[in-house]
């Protein structure tokens, strides 16, 4: 399966926001770049908080509008929030009018996950697995991707907690029972980190590549990220 490369828009400084198209020119130009000379996909990782299921609110429907439209890549949209659908529906507007029409939706584990995904089977559906969580080994035949969370969701710039065991988990799972779930590794990721990923199909940077984005060092992280983690 071929390595991806997610970029979180979570992280992006006021600065940043403030000149968003320029912002986001960079961004693709940098992700289109990586694309072509490091064997890699690329993609976005929106996040989309509600206050309920985490502290912090995440979403204003203009700004996600905005944001889709400027998206040259494939997003994936990870929902934090305590209801699905809602969220779902404003997604499947937002991206008609984007420059990539390609998106996935990430939902969290809860007493309607399991009907969500019954209800979806679509090849864009996936789960997020939180720290203290076990793997729901029962939905994985029904999930295009599975995000591995490696801090606790809801806040950008945390320290990484290592889940390899469930790593190896979803890996050898997949390989046991013939089944094609893309793993995603979301939180904490940078040059050091990525070490413990080794076996993630999709690393998803946020901080570390912001950071790099605004000291115009952006090329050199992700080269240096690649390097240790392919």
């Amino acid at each position: 399966m071929k390595k991806e490369l997610s970029i979180s828009l979570t992280g992006l400084t006021n600065a940043q926001l403030a000149v968003l198209p320029d912002t986001m020119a960079r961004i693709n130009e940098i992700l289109f770049d990586i694309r072509r000379n490091k064997g890699v996909k690329v993609s976005y990782h929106i996040d989309i908080m509600d206050g309920q299921y985490v502290g912090n609110i995440q979403f204003c429907q203009m700004m996600l509008r905005q944001i889709t439209q400027l998206c040259a890549q494939p997003m994936d949209f990870h929902l934090m929030t305590q209801n699905f659908y809602p969220y779902a529906t404003i997604i499947d507007d937002v991206c008609k009018n984007s420059l990539s029409a390609v998106y996935k939706i990430t939902t969290h584990l809860d007493t309607n996950t399991t009907v969500t995904v019954q209800s979806e089977q679509t090849n864009r559906f996936g789960i997020a697995v939180n720290p203290d969580e076990s793997v729901p080994s029962s939905l994985l035949s029904s999930v295009n991707h599975v995000v591995l969370m490696t801090v606790c969701p809801g806040k950008g710039g945390q320290q990484f907690i290592n889940q390899e065991s469930k790593l190896d988990f979803l890996y050898n799972y997949r390989a046991k029972n013939n089944l094609d779930y893309t793993i995603v590794v979301d939180g904490g990721i940078n040059v050091d980190t990525v070490e413990h990923v080794k076996l993630a199909d999709t690393i998803v940077i946020g901080s570390y590549f912001t950071r790099a984005l605004a000291d115009n060092r952006a090329e050199y992280a992700i080269d240096k990220l690649l390097e240790n983690w392919l």
